[in-house]
């Protein structure tokens, strides 16, 4: 694919990855993803998918939550996020999403044992110590002097996948998650394995229509260009805050300088029409103090 003449879009940007796997149309792809990942733990034949549409997220008003929600035909929530930098608080906020899916579908269920949820995350940079790619979290009971390491409940998972840690190679591509390891790091240089598989082709072939459509384009440029001003804002208020608190010489004053930065830059996103949840996520901020500003 040398000969391309557009910037192909990153699969691993949010917008990107809900429009490569989270439509009707590509629903067949998620599936052969989850599958690669889970290994049979559980298999899914067939998922219904909770939140297909592709939002304006940048509409006053519009929500720009761009996780993929599911269900298994076995009744097995599953959230997809797909994060391609290193955001702050993610275990934190991992646990956050996975409870709240959990807490609202017990509701439904009235029983603990029908209600099941998997959260898997995947990450475009390192975000954890552990030397493994994948990594899966429970609720457990730690080992004491009596008893040993033990799940408390498998009807709560969250899965992580840190896609740097992957590495693909001969030996590997002919699993299906090394293939979609290979996509989403790099969809132009692939192996011949990864080219010639039919899950592939598929995402390749939307990943082109999205990255030559001018209305997709219009739409990740504004979320890209709204993220840059972001993160070059929450630079400057970070050097603002450490000067200022170094004039004061107390910790107060860093803590001060880059709290105000923080909730400058979300008033500013806010106007923008950027979601409230998208906007915690990128400055810090907890929802609810977001939700404070916007009143």
């Amino acid at each position: 694919m040398s000969d391309i003449e557009y910037r192909l879009f990153d699969p691993k940007e949010d917008f990107v990855f809900k429009a490569l796997f989270g439509t009707e149309e590509n629903k067949k792809l998620l599936i052969s993803l989850l599958n690669s990942i889970l290994k049979g733990k559980p298999y899914i034949k067939n998922l219904s998918l909770n939140n297909s549409e592709l939002t304006k997220i940048l509409e006053p008003n519009k929500s720009s939550r761009l996780d993929i929600l599911a269900t298994s035909d076995d009744g097995i929530k599953f959230n997809i996020e797909m994060q391609c930098r290193k955001t702050n608080n993610l275990p934190t906020r991992t646990l956050f999403y996975t409870s709240k899916i959990y807490a609202k579908d017990l509701k439904k269920n009235e029983d603990y044992n029908k209600t099941k949820v998997i959260s898997i995350w995947l990450f475009g940079e390192n975000v954890t110590d552990r030397k493994s790619a994948i990594n899966e979290a429970y609720v457990t009971f730690q080992k004491n002097d009596k008893d040993p390491y033990e799940i408390m409940t498998n009807n709560l998972r969250i899965i992580y996948l840190e896609l740097d840690k992957y590495i693909v190679s001969d030996e590997n591509i002919k699993y299906k998650l090394s293939k979609w390891v290979d996509f989403l790091k790099d969809p132009i240089n692939l192996y011949k394995e990864t080219v010639e598989d039919e899950d592939i082709k598929q995402a390749r072939e939307t990943l082109n229509y999205i990255s030559t459509d001018d209305k997709e384009r219009s739409i990740l440029d504004s979320i890209q260009k709204s993220r840059n001003d972001f993160y070059n804002d929450m630079t400057a208020a970070k050097e603002e805050g450490i000067e200022e608190g170094l004039k004061e010489g107390l910790k107060e004053g860093l803590d001060k300088g880059l709290k105000e930065g923080k909730i400058e830059i979300a008033k500013n996103m806010l106007k923008k029409g950027l979601d409230i949840n998208l906007i915690s996520e990128l400055s810090g901020l907890a929802i609810e103090e977001v939700e404070k500003l916007d009143k």
